[in-house]
Parts: C-alpha cells; structure tokens; sequence
C-alpha cells in the first residue's frame, strides 16, 4: 500500500506537494497525535487513489446461491464460482471517468468518495471475510506517511523507473528503490519522550471474576456483552467491566452469541458491538439472528444500552447491526435506559465517543442503584425479601 502511494507521489509532484503542505500546516512541526488524523483530507484521498489503482488483492471469487442471469445476458448456473479482477472494477470508465487509468486524488475529495456506487471501491476484499484489520491499517497508513513526508524530502533512487509489478501472495512494485533526504530544519523525533508526557497511560484490564463472593454482595450485576472480531467492541466491554467495582456494581462479561435467548430482565444488559460488511461478528451472529426471529414481547422489561464501534469508510452499512439490535429490543419491549451510542474508527474521536458514552451509562446506572428500596424499577433489580 505505502510503496504504491509513494510512487504515485513521486510521479506526481503536484499532489506531492499538497501532501507536503497539508501535513506542515496542520502537525505545525509537531509529532502526529489522534487528534491530527481527521484532518487531513488530502492524505485520505491520497490513499483512497492509491488503493483504487493498485489494491494489493488482485482478486475474489464469489458463488451463485441461486440460478441467475447477470444483465439477463450471462447465465450463471447456481454452485458457479466467479472470479472478479478488482483492478477492472477500480478502472471502469463508467464510474470514474475517461481518465480512470491516472492518478487524481481529487477524485476522492468534496463528496465524491461517499457518492460512488455499491462496490466500486473495494480495495479490502468483499463480504464477511472482508480485511478484518483494515481501520487499523488505515490509521497506521496515515500515520506513517504524515510523520514520513514531515520528516524527509523523497526522491526515487532512479528517476527513469517506471512501474514494474512483483506478485506473491499479493502485489507489490518490484525494485522499486527511493532516497530519504532528512527536511531541513526539522526537530527530531522523540518518540518515548512524547509518549512519557503526552499521552496518558492506558488503563490496564482487570479480570472479571476476581471479585470476592462478599465483595460483590449487594452490588447490582451488570451483563456486559460483547459481538467483536478486531478486538475494540471486547476491549470496551473489559473497560466498563473492570470499572464497575468503583461504580458500586459487579461485572460478568460474554459474547452475544452466549446470550442468545436468554438475556436477563433481572440485570442491565450493556451491548458493545460491531457491524462488519453490514454483518454481525463472529460471536454475535446466533444473537442477531435469534433477536430478529422475535414476533411479540418477548424482552418486555429487560433493561439495555447499546454502543456500536463502526467504520465510516463503510457508508452504506455504517452502525448497521447496532442500529439493528437497539430497533428490535426496543420494539420487543425492553427498556431502553439510553441513547444508543456511535463510534467511529476511522476517525480521530473513537475513544472520545466511548468515554462520553460510558460517563453517561455510569450516570444512569447510578440513578437505578442509588433509588429508594419502595421505588427500585424491579425489571433492574431483583429483590430478595
């Protein structure tokens, strides 16, 4: 990915030079910080262009669950595997125009990336099995061509080399060699010292059965359930988890999935989950399969929250299956104790999102704890007499 984006650069001084200007007027001769990442917009279209013209999968297949004619011109007999060239669907002319073949960042700029078509640009692969650890290459993506062209002037090694492609597993340039000048003038980067005294220090995960059998007497029990395949909706659900002991509460976290039919009216049942292609995650797909089998009341009184942690790069299907699961518990009678809550990992404000979120979730908590014994809401609590 970076060694085709740098090579388009190199061969297009004028967007080299955007990115140049783009990165010294917002980092400032600072080193880059979450903050920075949602504002460079020129970067992103930088590598949105660049996967458009040289994702590193060539390929996919899918199969036909049925009889089907395509464009009622091809008939594809059901069982059939296609193969699909991902390079022809990022140069259709129809969709990018007669220079689709050129690198022109602008093309993903003002809107026109959010207004492509339904697969248009799929330099991630396809479906469920879609690249799992794409917002976390993305960020590293942009993290490292910032802090590169902040720190060094590049120039290829051979100014007469043109592209040549390597392929293994998947596609590379091949020999493909440039010179890092160091920019003059350019503070050095310190990398320890600005982690020591800038950023904070993560809060370390706490089991979640260490809990003495007194300990957790008379704290109310709190059902953090997680649907997680890159790990952030599971590491949030350990977060509140390990939190709830300070907040007077005690804490059993699982997957969806160990859930599915049985969610507690007796606890608050606190969601944590992610859409991926628009599909639930692994061990949350029995969940929301069974949750839309549902037809009356089934969950009346069963007392929820939901955050969804999702990808705005996926427009189409963006907090799908958290949308999906807040509408269907709310219509099957549970009760809502607050708005759902959206984080999104492409940007620079998904920890922010949750951290506000939970402050409000503590809040509410709060409030059911400390009630009086005659008005506690017995769907939160269940008492023993």
């Amino acid at each position: 990915m970076l060694s085709f984006i740098t090579y388009e650069l190199l061969k297009n001084p004028a967007a080299y030079a955007k990115v140049r200007n783009e990165v010294d007027s917002v980092l400032k001769g600072e080193p880059i910080r979450p903050e920075h990442l949602n504002k460079l917009p020129y970067i992103t279209a930088v590598m949105r262009e660049g996967l458009r013209l040289h994702s590193t999968v060539p390929i996919f297949a899918v199969e036909a669950i049925d009889d089907t004619a395509l464009l009622n011109k091809y008939f594809i007999q059901k069982g059939t595997h296609v193969l699909l060239q991902i390079a022809s669907i990022h140069r259709d002319p129809a969709v990018y125009g007669d220079d689709a073949e050129l690198f022109k960042p602008e093309r993903m700029l003002d809107g026109k990336f959010e207004a492509l078509p339904p697969k248009a640009w799929i330099p991630f692969g396809n479906g469920a099995r879609a690249c799992i650890g794409r917002a976390f290459a993305w960020q590293e993506a942009t993290i490292a061509l910032a802090t590169i062209f902040q720190r060094f002037d590049l120039v290829m090694a051979d100014s007469s080399y043109d592209l040549k492609i390597k392929q293994t597993l998947t596609i590379k340039p091949d020999e493909f060699y440039i010179r890092a000048i160091p920019r003059a003038n350019v503070a050095p980067l310190i990398i320890g010292k600005h982690i020591k005294e800038n950023l904070p220090m993560p809060k370390p995960l706490q089991p979640t059965t260490n809990s003495s059998k007194n300990d957790a007497e008379g704290k109310i029990m709190v059902n953090v359930l997680y649907g997680s395949n890159t790990g952030s909706s599971e590491a949030f659900a350990q977060r509140i988890a390990s939190s709830a002991p300070l907040k007077g509460f005690t804490a059993r976290v699982s997957t969806l999935d160990s859930a599915s039919g049985h969610l507690s009216p007796n606890s608050p049942n606190i969601i944590i989950t992610a859409s991926f292609e628009g599909q639930p995650a692994d061990n949350a797909g029995h969940f929301v399969e069974d949750l839309s089998n549902l037809s009356g009341s089934e969950l009346k009184g069963v007392p929820y929250a939901v955050f969804g942690c999702g990808n705005k790069e996926w427009v189409l299907t963006y907090q799908r299956v958290p949308r999906l699961i807040d509408e269907i518990m709310e219509k099957r009678g549970a009760e809502r104790l607050l708005e759902r809550g959206e984080g999104d990992a492409a940007g620079s404000e998904f920890f922010d999102a949750f951290d506000a979120w939970e402050a409000k979730l503590w809040t509410t908590l709060g409030e059911v704890r400390l009630a009086p014994p005659y008005i506690i809401n017995e769907s939160l609590i269940a008492v023993v007499v």
